[in-house]
């Protein structure tokens, strides 16, 4: 999907681009990167219901089956830029690093291929998987 619906991931104040996560999210969400669950989250030693939580898709990556890597706020930006530049690629790089661990053989011979790879995940954790 390539559609942006009039959206803005950037603007800048006083010469420094400052994301508009908002957006970002709602195009990664639409791009199928992000999901959205919910987790019980605790306010000032109290648990409450229910909040919306978001996890990055990382299905048969790292490992066979269903897999997710929660994602912070501040981590937002960082994901929406390696996504943009790198595809699907740039999702595996930022999880590999999030994790300290290389995605599966097939994946990295494929983004070797591809000429993906970022020379620096060679220092993470092999996967085994």
């Amino acid at each position: 999907m390539d559609k942006d619906f009039g959206r803005t991931y950037w603007v800048d104040l006083d010469g420094t681009q400052e994301p508009i996560e908002e957006d970002m999210i709602a195009k990664l969400l639409d791009e199928n990167v992000l999901f959205c669950n919910g987790r019980k989250y605790l306010d000032h030693g109290k648990e409450n219901p229910e909040t919306v939580v978001l996890f990055i898709n990382c299905n048969d990556v790292f490992c066979c089956g269903s897999d997710a890597e929660e994602l912070a706020y501040n981590e937002i930006a960082k994901l929406f830029s390696l996504y943009m530049e790198k595809g699907d690629n740039g999702t595996i790089e930022f999880v590999s690093f999030k994790r300290g661990k290389q995605p599966r053989l097939r994946f990295k011979r494929f983004m070797i291929e591809e000429g993906f790879w970022n020379p620096d995940l060679e220092r993470l954790t092999e996967n085994l998987d």
